[in-house]
């Protein structure tokens, strides 16, 4: 099943041009998202450092914020979201995702683009309370523009998902 992206006006530029890192995270800051954390996208088993994802929620979204360095593009971004802590999932699995009770969301992006912000929404998680940890596999497949090259990338390191308690969400 797919989840929405993006936030109003964000959802057509996001899927047209590239938002730019400084874009999204006046959005994460301005729009009352809190407990916001970045942590590096790492490419290949090198870990490569190309780019970045920010995770953050206000009270009814989580939402997921990749960007890319240059010479770096995004083709496609997959996440898998639980309640319950796991291992690494084959990317863009959903089945796999659905069976640890997971909400995914995965896109081929028609363009490589540089930066691209999931909206997930906390009730499909079943995540409701303040400090309620939700685990995360943020993943990518990259572009180097110059090259062609491409790599599957991770937020944090490669083949993990990370841990992200939730703040500022509404009483169950």
């Amino acid at each position: 099943m797919k989840r929405r992206i993006g936030l109003g006006a964000l959802v057509v530029l996001a899927g047209v041009v590239s938002l730019g890192a400084i874009v999204l995270a006046a959005f994460m800051s301005g729009n009352g998202v809190s407990a916001t954390h970045w942590y590096d996208l790492v490419a290949g088993r090198d870990e490569v450092d190309v780019g970045t994802v920010e995770i953050g929620n206000d009270t009814t979204d989580l939402y997921v914020a990749f960007s890319t360095d240059s010479p770096w593009c995004l083709s496609e971004v997959h996440v898998c979201v639980s309640e319950q802590s796991f291992d690494w999932l084959p990317p863009g699995n959903e089945r796999k995702c659905n069976d640890i009770g997971g909400v995914h969301f995965g896109i081929e992006l028609n363009t490589c683009l540089d930066n691209y912000l999931v909206e997930i929404p906390l009730a499909e998680i079943g995540a409701l309370v303040d400090l309620c940890p939700v685990y995360v596999q943020a993943h990518a497949v990259v572009e180097n523009q110059c090259t062609g090259r491409q790599e599957t990338a991770y937020g944090n390191e490669f083949k993990a998902s990370f841990e992200h308690l939730l703040c500022h969400c509404p009483a169950p």
